[in-house]
């Protein structure tokens, strides 16, 4: 009788995704989970998935671990709003879905497996740890825990206060308010490590924690959306929402308690005179590596005050990279705690948090992924920092003025380059009309040989005009443009039309997370594969992406280059489609003359040169539309007068 190798998937269990039951040992399995919406992913930049074999910790206790090999995240053929078990189809115009794809190698027989996006942290373990730190000895002096409210589903979330309340009455009156919240987007696991961190730091006896305590009074949600990790989600909330873009005139109490209730505690405290000092939401971001940080700047000197908190917690940590902080108010971000807070309800630093779900790019760590207890360290030293947050501490004193000295530094240099740049467009302008006033003067010239008859004899030394076309004599025709280099060579695809699959090269297995580490799963270096879902991997290459490339080569070539991310994971949205609504704002003259100047600038890119002459032709045609219309217009209204 054969044996039995059918494996069997359940998500089943608490904040579950994908359990595989009936492993067989040696035997290669291929996943290809084919509905994921974002176009770019860490897995490209060397990330492995997490696995968990009940049989491997019942027998050497290894727990929770990376695995994975031929890993590749990629761009498939299928549209969003397909849906196989209703035969519905995405429309033409709908975006493309992603597909994961791994190879697992099973270790026993008849094992049960386990797979994560990062390492797993559920509201059970919330509740464990919760109850844990309420119980401790004296622990009535440091935190006191109640509901915030009952979720949509019926569960609690929960609200901790942490301060020292051995302190008088009238000193706890007046202490600013800190809040700090956690896994509004479920699937973040990575900040309920950070968030377990921060609170055991905030409760330790550490003289940075006993600081922070008698500075403030920390409001903490732990877990803003429990029914989300409970459910196994990975953005939304039982009722399908981003609870993070509902902050504002959106919040609801029945369709997001949860941030209705938290909003109201911030708007109650404010009304009652306590100052709402700071705001720090926990996030993961799926794109970008490194721990870093979104702030709300408007205008200095407040931007220049916000800019030294993460500085403090990047002395303290090398995994934060305050390079890669933004402090920017997105149009698309309006809806976003972060932004509310410091808006509408006044809280003076408002800031969320992004831990990478790979790993760092800099220090002892760099190359490796991140751990619980990494993510940890992280959440200690951002409570570390806190207790120096104040302008009346000399260590945020001394930060505030190096940042003060950085940012004229950075103004004088960038002063200096803006007068460079206007020099340069003046001295291209001035030879243009020079050009311009000299074809002239040469077109004038021989237009008057032309009308007035020349009398040439035997000795004339003037020479008969040039008739052949190839003679050097006349005027030399417009340069053409550089061709797009191979990286943008792929041209818009038409409605319809289905996109170009381009093949990675096969690459061995490597550990840790490496720059290009995306391989190719094949028969001939794989083995016996177990294909479970699809077959023929491959990549697409979006145009809309390459055109977006050629975009921001123009704006690094005009110094217009802005701080925008990669993508901030706060945004799911996909944006790449819409430089064409921005840039056709502008008028095709205005386009051509500014083409016309970076053509002659040294260094000028081949994709800012290809793309303003896309944006010209899109011009072009929309002026000739206007003109059909115009003349179908007046037509018609010959035809009524008729």
């Amino acid at each position: 009788m054969d044996e039995d190798k059918t494996i069997c998937f359940s998500a089943s269990f608490e904040c579950g995704n994908l359990i595989v039951n009936n492993i067989k040992k040696d035997q290669i399995y291929n996943f290809s989970i084919v509905n994921l919406t974002k176009k770019d992913s860490l897995y490209n930049k060397g990330m492995k998935p997490l696995t968990f074999s009940r049989k491997a910790h019942k027998n050497t206790g290894i727990g929770w671990h990376r695995c994975g090999t031929n890993v590749l995240y990629y761009q498939n053929e299928v549209k969003r709003g397909t849906n196989p078990l209703t035969g519905s189809k995405g429309s033409s115009s709908s975006k493309h879905l992603s597909t994961l794809s791994f190879n697992y190698k099973g270790e026993y027989d008849d094992d049960t497996v386990f797979f994560a996006h990062c390492f797993p942290y559920s509201y059970s373990d919330l509740q464990e740890f919760l109850q844990k730190i309420v119980s401790s000895p004296q622990s009535h002096l440091k935190i006191r825990k109640r509901p915030l409210c009952k979720t949509v589903g019926g569960n609690v979330c929960d609200l901790l206060t942490i301060t020292d309340f051995s302190s008088s009455s009238l000193s706890l009156s007046q202490r600013p308010c800190v809040f700090i919240s956690a896994r509004i987007h479920p699937g973040e696991t990575n900040s309920s490590w950070m968030m377990h961190g921060l609170i055991e730091e905030l409760l330790s006896d550490s003289p940075e924690a006993k600081k922070a305590r008698k500075m403030f009074l920390f409001k903490i949600i732990p877990m803003l959306n429990p029914d989300g990790v409970i459910a196994g989600n990975y953005r939304c909330n039982l009722c399908g929402y981003d609870l993070n873009r509902n902050w504002s005139s959106k919040c609801d109490s029945d369709k997001h308690p949860t941030i209705y209730h938290l909003k109201q505690l911030m708007t109650n405290l404010a009304k009652e005179g306590r100052k709402l000092w700071c705001y720090i939401d926990l996030h993961g971001h799926s794109k970008a590596m490194d721990v870093f940080s979104y702030g709300c700047s408007l205008a200095p000197p407040h931007s220049l005050k916000e800019w030294v908190f993460p500085r403090l917690i990047e002395s303290r940590n090398i995994a934060f990279n305050c390079k890669k902080c933004k402090f920017v108010i997105k149009k698309g971000k309006e809806g976003t705690g972060r932004v509310v807070a410091f808006k509408e309800l006044g809280v003076m630093f408002s800031y969320t948090i992004e831990a990478s779900f790979c790993g760092q790019t800099r220090g002892g760590g760099k190359g490796m992924h991140f751990t619980p207890q990494a993510l940890k360290d992280i959440g200690r030293d951002i409570c570390k920092t806190i207790s120096f947050f104040s302008f009346s501490d000399p260590i945020f004193r001394a930060e505030f003025e190096q940042v003060v000295i950085e940012v004229k530094e950075y103004e004088r240099i960038a002063q200096e380059r803006s007068e460079k740049l206007a020099q340069q467009q003046a001295q291209l302008l001035a030879e243009k009309a020079q050009r311009k006033e000299e074809e002239g003067e040469k077109a004038s010239a021989s237009s008057r040989m032309g009308s007035s008859p020349v009398i040439l004899s035997p000795s004339s030394s003037i020479s008969r005009l040039p008739h052949s076309t190839s003679d050097s004599h006349l005027p030399v025709s417009p340069v053409p443009y550089d061709k797009p280099s191979s990286s943008f060579s792929g041209s818009r695809a038409s409605k319809g039309s289905k996109p170009t699959r381009h093949t990675r090269t096969p690459s061995s297995p490597t550990s840790g997370y490496t720059e290009g580490s995306m391989m190719v799963p094949s028969l001939s270096d794989t083995g016996d594969i177990s294909e479970l879902t699809m077959t023929g991997v491959g990549m697409v290459l979006s145009d809309a992406s390459a055109s977006s490339a050629m975009l921001r080569d123009s704006e690094r070539l005009s110094g217009l280059e802005g701080s925008d991310d990669v993508d901030d994971d706060d945004d799911v949205s996909d944006n790449s489609s819409s430089e064409e609504e921005l840039c056709c704002a502008d008028t095709s003259g205005a386009l051509l003359s500014v083409m016309q100047s970076f053509s002659h600038m040294e260094g000028a890119g081949v994709g800012m040169k290809v793309r303003m002459r896309e944006l010209i032709a899109q011009e072009a045609k929309k002026e000739k539309k206007k003109k059909d219309s115009k003349k179908k217009g007046k037509k018609r209204s010959s035809k009524k007068k008729d």
